[in-house]
């Protein structure tokens, strides 16, 4: 069996995913979309593409604007597409990415050579802007585009991403050369031979849409803030990060074998739901960062014929934020398709539709898989509840992980 050196460690692979990054999904309806994922959940725009930043690409944003939005420091954390951008090989889904980290520059660039040895089709390697992402994107077994990801760009106190002045000279970048310099070091030198005068001029590119936002915006924000754990807030809950991905795949088992000894998920459950085999996958210590669901769910589970995504899950920091936020949706007429508690996993959970009918769960808590790498057998689990309490009993690991401070 071959072993890689990982910083040290002996790995199976020459790389080791560290979360859950962001995923991309199509759209057809731009402002719908911006104001339930910037007006609704709170999202914040880092940065658009558009046929004015790229012209020699403009036939791919007839329908709207890529846009790339963040919940916490990362660039993004998610990210819309236009239908228009969509390649005849994605007619099949409405999903455009699905995208992991890596810890290291170097993990990145040898995970190449081993995709091309497991027979993985490479579908771009190199940098990738806005976001400053070097990036792997490569095919799954059901064709959706995976990518392997490191040196997302950081989103600091003044609440803006690099300006258009360096975009080109950071995307020139292909391939990956044998060794990079960090990103600040970058951003300095980059920035160091340009005016004042000419990083104004090229702007920024949020400018065309700030008055958008405000527009679609300012209509959904109450007349008093909501006092969320102490602060005040425009929302009663703020989403943290970008939890996991469920998936509709034709064969659960060759896509578990895929994502499991290529790429190095490990198996926490397989159960049985509605009388076929879902499979539950993590990378780290949460009992999932992604599920398997077979085709033949699709419309049993509430998500059409023709779907792919069978949810996106973001996580709020507390349960209180979870069973607020539920009237705050209802008020704002966002349909919620259920609400309660999930096993595997053991996740309170609210479950909306988007404008374009896409499953996005908010959540509260998830299973923690300690150093024996085992999730709590079945017997231990609770029973899938629907509705949520006012309060709730603490399981042995709430709180224990993924804090992130307002």
């Amino acid at each position: 069996m071959a072993r890689y050196n990982v910083g040290g460690v002996w790995l199976p692979r020459p790389f080791q995913i560290r979360k859950f990054s962001h995923a991309g999904l199509y759209y057809a309806d731009f402002k719908a979309m911006l104001r339930f994922y910037v007006g609704i959940l709170g999202f914040q725009a880092a940065d658009y593409t558009d046929q004015y930043i790229r012209p020699q690409m403009a036939d791919l944003y007839t329908v709207g604007p890529v846009i790339f939005l963040r919940m916490n420091t990362d660039h993004h954390g998610f990210n819309l597409f236009p239908d228009s951008y969509r390649t005849d090989r994605d007619k099949h889904t409405i999903i455009q990415q699905i995208s992991w980290d890596v810890g290291t520059y170097d993990e990145l660039r040898r995970c190449v050579d081993y995709l091309k040895e497991k027979k993985v089709e490479l579908e771009y390697v190199g940098r990738r802007m806005p976001g400053s992402n070097y990036s792997v994107y490569f095919r799954d077994p059901d064709d959706h585009r995976q990518h392997l990801n490191w040196n997302m760009e950081q989103v600091g106190w003044q609440g803006i991403s690099k300006p258009l002045a360096i975009w080109e000279d950071i995307r020139r970048v292909q391939g990956f050369p044998e060794a990079t310099v960090s990103d600040d070091e970058e951003v300095t030198r980059l920035l160091s031979p340009k005016t004042d005068e000419a990083i104004e001029q090229a702007g920024h590119s949020t400018d065309r849409y700030q008055s958008l936002e405000r527009e679609i915006v300012a209509p959904l924000f109450p007349r008093e803030p909501y006092r969320v754990e102490g602060l005040l807030l425009p929302r009663p809950f703020r989403i943290t990060r970008p939890a996991y991905i469920g998936l509709y795949v034709r064969d659960v088992g060759a896509s578990t074998s895929f994502f499991t000894e290529i790429l190095g998920f490990r198996l926490s459950d397989l159960v049985q739901i509605n009388g076929e085999k879902v499979a539950f996958l993590r990378h780290g210590a949460d009992h999932h960062s992604l599920c398997l669901y077979p085709l033949k769910l699709r419309e049993s589970l509430g998500d059409g014929a023709r779907a792919t995504l069978a949810r996106i899950a973001f996580e709020v920091q507390t349960y209180k934020e979870l069973k607020d936020s539920i009237a705050y949706f209802q008020e704002r007429g966002v349909q919620v398709l259920w609400q309660g508690r999930s096993f595997p996993g053991g996740e309170y959970a609210v479950d909306l539709r988007d404008p374009e009918g896409n499953r996005v769960r908010l959540f509260f808590y998830m299973e923690q898989n300690g150093w024996q790498g085992v999730s709590r057998p079945a017997d231990a689990w609770g029973q899938p509840k629907e509705g949520l309490p006012g309060t709730i009993d603490p399981d042995s690991d709430t709180y224990q992980t993924h804090v992130f401070g307002f």
